[in-house]
């Protein structure tokens, strides 16, 4: 019986949830994905940005009940995808450290100084 070739694992780029775990994923250049949550997420902070920037402008400060419920909803979820990257993050500060790349290097590429690198990622 020949070898059925499996299909490749896509994730979503953000949240790391699986194709079978979301309802659409959408492909983006150079192997990103991002699935229809992460979108919705997005959706929501520009949503907020631009409500913040209104206020800002009319100098009210007050959060509609609605807003602040909404915030609150998607906390968590920022939170997580925020653990992710730095999770990434590290991961690949370390590759490359095993691969002899210097501080220096990570750190002109983090945009950053070479004691801040070392501070966050010299663990």
């Amino acid at each position: 019986m020949p070898d059925t070739p499996t299909k490749p694992l896509v994730l979503c780029s953000f949240c790391a949830k699986t194709q079978a775990q979301v309802k659409k994923l959408i492909a983006g250049p150079g192997g990103i994905y991002i699935c229809e949550e992460c979108i919705g997420l997005c959706s929501d902070i520009i949503e907020t940005d631009a409500a913040d920037a209104a206020e800002a402008a009319t100098g009210s400060t007050e959060e509609p009940p609605d807003r602040r419920a909404l915030m609150l909803q998607v906390l968590p979820s920022v939170a997580k995808q925020s653990d992710m990257a730095n999770e990434s993050l590290t991961s690949l500060v370390r590759r490359l450290r095993g691969l002899d790349a210097g501080w220096d290097e990570i750190a002109t590429a983090l945009g950053v100084t070479e004691t801040e690198a070392r501070e966050r990622f010299d663990t």
